[in-house]
């Protein structure tokens, strides 16, 4: 007996070992599996998308079952923003992978639509779309038994080409939605009904119309509504100003009253050009007991009165001189003291808001509501005391305007995030901010330029703010605080023109890509491709070689004016088409020259770089090294024509056909012109005077006068911030 039960606990030992052998070899096959379905799924969707490598989300990916790897979870985040992904996703393949929680692709260039059925995708939680080419509609109506509601809470699709056919009351768990820089024209359907929705941002969107919708959003903290041309009362048709922490409604047409309490809370550049009346109301002050005391009193002596009247009159002259410088004084204290403390209460915000949310090892948005985060060198100057914030604002053709740094930093909440126009990694970052007077400006802080002296920095300002070019951006004024110099320019509404190139829908097109299976819609519900009908006048007239023309003219005159216009040459050192702003007109202005480090180049340099800007105005391609050595091969072989945008081919085929000879022989004249300015040897590459005269010979600019106004005998500096 004895023996069998030994045997039967060696059986049972045995058992137990084959058990634990066999399930870990179960488990590894079983997550391979899982790894196996998850690559395919994900090299389907991504079939169609340049640039995409899926070892960079699936690195211990193996077909192999004879190597022994660690099991892994499923895959729940994909992360490839700015990874220059170039084509279009197939989204109900995407769609497919139920443990995806994040989709991050932000900043490629991704095209075509988003069909209705991948919004309603099983346990995705956030979705970042922004800055990439896609169109079409968005959203859907949940119907019974059909799609399910989205179970999106943060929400993404900023710099787009969405249209107005957005439908958000599938959407019912959102908490951030961005749909900024999309040309919607009307607020999207079902927003109103967004009961969770704790920031919202619409600007720059085109939108006209009534406001009202938005009133029904009780849970909202931010909300940006600038750059539209909405209507409607304030603030009767927007949320409950109480739970807002952050609002701009500038440049619209609304109509109300302001509060100095609201207008002390937000801002004075949330509510520029708004439409809206802003003032504060008065009472009048008591005017009765000085003739009661009269009353009370008896009539005295007449000399008495003399006597009492001359010295009341000697003190009354002197009190008043009193009174006035110290009034005027208190003012310019209490400004600054007010200042100060506003200004101190805003960089001590909870170290929460400014570090922005994580939980759960998730990863928000980092559009958290009502977060302000100002970069470190605010904070150092915030302990540098009153003296460094009230430092004084030159303005240049505005001497009487007085403005402080603190004042610059007000209209900036605080040289935050959201006033932030762009990083500017060559010579610093770049905010807007609206100032007294409703002043539209641009401000840059010269990150740079720390370690330069006060005085050879001013001196270095003077000089840039007295060129005067119809197509250079002017220096408007500056502010040295402390160790921080910034410089103030105007703003430009149009931006610049590689957006103009590549990021905007063009007229009569779409891109330079097959967007054949894309699809848009009119309000209407009927698909259609890109027209012109679309988009507004200008930039329907914005791709045309007239237009490109002009503006290749401008940016050569700007260009011949720094380098030849003074006694000593300007030179730029960086222009490419992110640095050519475009006013109201698409008139060319040259930006960000003798500010970044540009000083150590050369004209040849320039001449190089505006040859290369011009092959982008003609071919419609991001001008590369390789695109430039294509032209140039292309354009030695006489096949130039081979080499326009497309673009520009279906606006010559609406002319004659006479004139469109002509057009298609001015644009391959002009890309001789590149071919001329990327010379290999700089010492064979024209000036910037004679380029300007070859344009002009390639198209009649009778119409178009020259107005350089150089100024002679101007000792342009040397000094580069």
């Amino acid at each position: 007996m004895e023996f069998l039960a030994r045997e039967s606990y060696l059986t049972d030992f045995f058992l137990l070992l084959l058990v634990a052998i066999i399930f870990p070899v179960h488990l590894a096959v079983a997550d391979l599996a899982c790894n196996a379905t998850e690559r395919e799924l994900l090299s389907n969707a991504f079939a169609s998308v340049a640039g995409f490598d899926i070892s960079l989300l699936l690195p211990n990916a193996t077909c192999r079952t004879d190597v022994p790897r660690p099991p892994s979870l499923p895959l729940q985040e994909i992360r490839l923003p700015s990874r220059n992904l170039r084509g279009t996703v197939s989204w109900m393949v995407l769609r497919n992978i139920s443990s995806l929680r994040v989709l991050d692709l932000s900043g490629n260039a991704l095209r075509g639509s988003i069909p209705a059925g991948f919004w309603s995708a099983p346990g995705l939680d956030e979705l970042n779309l922004s800055r990439n080419r896609l169109g079409g509609p968005v959203g859907y109506v949940p119907a019974s038994g059909l799609l399910r509601p989205s179970t999106l809470r943060a929400l993404n699709l900023s710099g787009n080409r969405f249209t107005n056919t957005v439908r958000l009351s599938g959407f019912p768990r959102l908490t951030v939605l961005d749909l900024s820089q999309n040309n919607l024209r009307l607020l999207p359907l079902g927003i109103g009904r967004l009961a969770q929705l704790e920031r919202l941002d619409i600007s720059g969107c085109n939108i006209s119309g009534d406001a009202k919708p938005l009133a029904g959003l009780r849970s909202l903290r931010y909300l940006d509504a600038s750059r539209n041309r909405m209507s409607g009362s304030f603030p009767d048709d927007f949320p409950p100003m109480v739970g807002l922490k952050f609002l701009n409604i500038s440049f619209n047409n609304f109509t109300g009253k302001v509060t100095p309490e609201q207008i002390q809370r937000f801002g004075v550049s949330a509510f520029a050009k708004a439409g809206v009346v802003t003032g504060a109301s008065s009472s009048p002050l008591p005017e009765k007991r000085r003739g009661q005391e009269k009353k009370k009193r008896k009539r005295p002596g007449r000399a008495l009165v003399w006597g009492m009247a001359s010295s009341a009159a000697l003190l009354f002259v002197l009190a008043i001189a009193v009174v006035a410088a110290c009034i005027r004084c208190r003012r310019r204290t209490l400004r600054k003291t007010i200042m100060e403390k506003n200004w101190t209460g805003m960089m001590r915000a909870p170290a929460s808001r400014r570090a922005g949310k994580r939980s759960s090892g998730k990863a928000v948005l980092d559009m958290e509501a009502g977060a302000t985060v100002s970069p470190p060198w605010v904070a150092e100057l915030t302990a540098g005391g009153a003296v460094t914030l009230a430092a004084a604002v030159v303005m240049f053709e505005k001497p009487l305007m007085q403005l402080t740094f603190s004042e610059l930093a007000a209209a900036t909440s605080g040289f935050g995030v959201e006033s932030q126009l762009a990083e500017g990694r060559r010579s610093g970052p770049v905010y807007r901010a609206v100032l007294p007077g409703e002043l539209d400006v641009v401000v840059k802080v010269l990150g740079k330029a720390r370690d330069v002296e006060a005085a050879e920095a001013r001196a270095a300002f003077q000089d840039l703010g007295g060129l005067k070019h119809s197509n250079i951006l002017p220096l408007l004024g500056y502010c040295i605080a402390g160790r921080e110099k910034l410089l103030l320019y105007e703003y430009m509404d149009n931006g610049d023109l590689h957006r103009w190139l590549h990021e905007l829908p063009a007229a009569g097109c779409t891109d330079l890509d097959d967007w054949s299976t894309d699809t848009w819609e009119h309000p209407g519900g009927a698909a259609r491709g890109t027209d012109a009908a679309a988009l507004p006048a200008k930039e329907a007239t914005a791709m045309g070689w007239g237009t490109r023309h002009r503006i290749a003219l401008g940016i050569a005159r700007g260009l011949a004016f720094l380098h030849h216009a003074g006694s000593r040459p300007v030179v730029h050192g960086h222009l490419v088409p992110s640095n050519v702003l475009l006013d109201e007109e698409l008139e060319p202005r040259i930006a960000d020259f003798g500010t970044g480090g540009g000083g150590d180049g050369s004209t040849e340099e320039d001449v190089y770089c505006y040859g290369s800007v011009l092959v982008e105005l003609l071919t419609g391609r991001v001008a590369s090294p390789e695109t430039v050595a294509w032209v140039r091969g292309l354009a030695k072989g006489k096949e130039a024509a081979r080499c326009l945008d497309p673009r520009l081919r279906r606006h010559a085929r609406r002319l004659s056909e006479s004139e469109e000879e002509r057009a298609e022989k001015e644009m391959v004249e002009a890309l001789r012109v590149a071919f001329l300015c990327t010379a290999e040897s700089p010492e064979k590459r024209p000036s910037m005077r004679q380029v300007v005269g070859l344009l002009k010979d390639v198209r009649d600019t009778t119409v178009f006068s020259d107005r350089v106004t150089p100024q002679v005998g101007s000792p342009f500096p040397t000094f580069r911030l």
